[in-house]
């Protein structure tokens, strides 16, 4: 899994940040971080965190890291599943590898706790597709 790296130069909250997400990913395999994904098809692109293989399933998973003041609300929460189920449909649409699930790491500065959420992106995707035909529609860009 993702070995913990030497935080000594961090700011103390970094590292409280960082302690309280550990858990949750010392599981995950990094095959790659902070790829430049892009679709041709949908006309999008954009970085992602964190593409792994999850050591409990064997299947990769796409994760999205943040961190907030208080956890986030189930509106933000779409958000950020919708923008993770493009990065995997751009990830697919590049290298013909599926990525079915996607996970949220929050860490919460006012908790002691990190704001986890895991979905499958068959949730999302058609909903994603919506939001890109309106932003292309309302800037006028080509789809």
């Amino acid at each position: 899994g993702l070995e913990k790296p030497n935080l000594k130069s961090y700011h103390p909250e970094a590292k409280r940040l960082y302690g309280q997400l550990y858990p949750h990913v010392k599981t995950l395999f990094p095959i790659v971080t902070q790829p430049k994904l892009w679709s041709n098809n949908l006309k999008v692109r954009g970085y992602a965190d964190l593409i792994a293989l999850d050591a409990a399933t064997g299947e990769l998973i796409m994760v999205d890291i943040k961190n907030s003041r208080r956890p986030k609300d189930s509106e933000s929460l779409q958000d950020y599943f919708l923008q993770t189920t493009l990065y995997s449909m751009m990830f697919f649409e590049m290298t013909s590898l599926p990525i079915k699930r996607v996970k949220l790491m929050i860490g919460v500065r006012s908790e002691n706790v990190p704001q986890i959420e895991e979905r499958k992106t068959s949730e999302f995707v058609k909903e994603a597709l919506s939001r890109v035909r309106i932003y292309h529609s309302k800037y006028n860009s080509s789809s």
